[in-house]
């Protein structure tokens, strides 16, 4: 999306300089594009953002440069005004937008869907529902264990207290709950918990980068219960309800 942009951008600035009144300059066109370039480098430290290319810009065409400074300017200004749109406007990439459908898959799964909420790795979320297995390092108990992560997940939103790591794994009964896990594929682990009492169904995907890497939750979707039998089937292929 940003890709688009720019190019659209880039376009309309080399259309502007072409009707622009311009003096004969050798190499110009070539200038041009690169007080672009500089306009929309942008230097980030921490959570600060320097346009550094402008202001390198504006330096040299005041030392440098005597011919076409008001269309070298301009290009100066299409540039730092892509910075600022790829600021209101998200990267909307591939990726996300293969996210985007998984999601939207997903949600037509469930029937009276209340929500639905993303994560990002960094999220302090992760470290919230990850904290039964950092607390409690063993064999049963590593970090990264969607099936904790999540139970924790689900048990801190409906604010009940886990008693014990142990507990969490024997509480089924006494919660009237039901849970589920499935592999979709190497790096994509579902889980679902249903409670008995009110019906209300949490569906959590687990994603990570490869293999060697930890999961981390992605999606939450919470909704009062799903839809036929057929849609079990192709949550857990491998599960019978």
């Amino acid at each position: 999306m940003l890709a688009l942009i720019y190019g659209f951008i880039f376009l309309l600035f080399l259309g502007s300089a072409a009707v622009m009144d311009r003096k004969a300059e050798r190499g110009l066109w070539l200038r041009l594009i690169l007080y672009f370039i500089a306009g929309s480098f942008i230097l980030r430290i921490n959570q600060i953002s320097l346009p550094i290319g402008f202001i390198i810009g504006i330096l040299y065409m005041g030392y440098k440069s005597n011919n076409n400074r008001s269309i070298k300017y301009l290009g100066l200004m299409f540039g730092l005004a892509f910075y600022f749109l790829s600021i209101i406007i998200p990267d909307h990439s591939l990726n996300n937008a293969k996210e985007d459908r998984e999601v939207a898959e997903l949600q037509q799964k469930f029937d009276h869907l209340t929500s639905i909420t993303k994560y990002t790795p960094n999220s302090d979320i992760q470290q919230t529902i990850n904290r039964i297995n950092l607390e409690n390092p063993s064999d049963e108990y590593k970090s990264g264990d969607t099936i904790v992560m999540f139970r924790t997940w689900v048990l801190d939103a409906r604010h009940i207290p886990i008693k014990s790591p142990d507990w969490l794994w024997r509480c089924d009964d006494e919660l009237h709950l039901y849970w589920l896990s499935q592999m979709k594929d190497e790096n994509t682990q579902y889980e679902l918990i249903q409670f008995n009492e009110d019906h209300k169904t949490y569906f959590g995907v687990f994603k990570r980068k490869d293999a060697k890497s930890p999961f981390y939750l992605k999606y939450v979707i919470e909704s009062k219960g799903t839809k036929e039998r057929l849609n079990h089937d192709e949550f857990f292929p491998a599960l019978n309800f």
